[in-house]
């Protein structure tokens, strides 16, 4: 992201709450991810809000750094602090998914809050999660390694007649 022009500090800091968690995080309180990140677009640029304090107060990060959240919360802006956001490789973001168990396969992935029943977005959460259960449990075997392959991001793949009959 090094080559787009960065947020407005004015405007960006006024979406961060810096009146600090018990952990000591500043929280975005502009649009955030299904996963609890900030997001936000300027001039046609998406970033996450992490990545844009960190550009704003440390200067841009090439794609290839990851920043971790040191703190394991989605929504923290706190920039000058390595127990909040620290830039790392692929590997140190794989290793801290492992350590927080938020791998697909773990039984404790998911730490958003609960979404009401009857929205859409907890409609595809609940699909979400139940297509990584159904990755999880099918790839044990070598006929679910097989049917995981043949996942889509419409559901799973059902065979139809064939067409040649």
């Amino acid at each position: 992201m090094t080559d787009y022009p960065l947020p407005h500090a004015e405007l960006f800091w006024s979406h961060v709450d810096h009146t600090t968690t018990p952990d000591g995080c500043w929280l975005w309180t502009g649009a955030t991810d299904k996963n609890g990140y900030g997001v936000l677009v300027h001039h046609g640029i998406h970033w996450r809000a992490h990545r844009a304090t960190w550009a704003l107060t440390h200067g841009p990060l090439p794609s290839s750094v990851h920043l971790l959240h040191g703190c394991d919360t989605p929504a923290c802006c706190r920039p000058d602090s390595p127990a909040h956001l620290r830039p790392g490789t692929p590997a140190d973001n794989a290793a801290d998914r492992l350590a927080r168990h938020r791998t697909p396969c773990s039984p404790v992935n998911d730490s958003r809050p609960p979404v009401s029943s009857f929205s859409r977005s907890n409609r595809a959460h609940r699909i979400e999660v139940h297509r990584s259960k159904v990755l999880c449990t099918s790839m044990s075997s070598s006929k679910g390694r097989a049917q995981s392959l043949m996942m889509t991001t419409s559901g799973a793949h059902r065979p139809g007649p064939d067409p040649g009959s």
